[in-house]
């Protein structure tokens, strides 16, 4: 679908506000292949699915590991299986 962004899933961050007692929250960009067809039933060019985790650790824990050897090494773990 025109528009969409690309790049890779966890890179890219953005904060939100809800309301309290949640406050300011950051998450992170997920490419879901959902998206185009979410896009296409709503008649709209594109939707972004951003995610995040109750635990900022977590989050900082799943960047730390996509800039790592080991996302390398998963990846081509669940490739060598499927």
């Amino acid at each position: 679908m025109g528009g969409r962004e690309s790049c890779r899933g966890l890179e890219k961050k953005r904060t939100f506000q809800y309301p309290s007692p949640f406050g300011e929250k950051t998450h992170r960009l997920v490419n879901f292949v959902e998206a185009q067809a979410v896009a296409q039933e709503l008649g709209i060019p594109n939707v972004n699915f951003w995610t995040g985790y109750d635990k900022p650790s977590f989050d900082l824990l799943l960047a730390t590991l996509k800039h790592s050897t080991l996302e390398s090494i998963i990846r081509n773990v669940a490739l060598s299986n499927s």
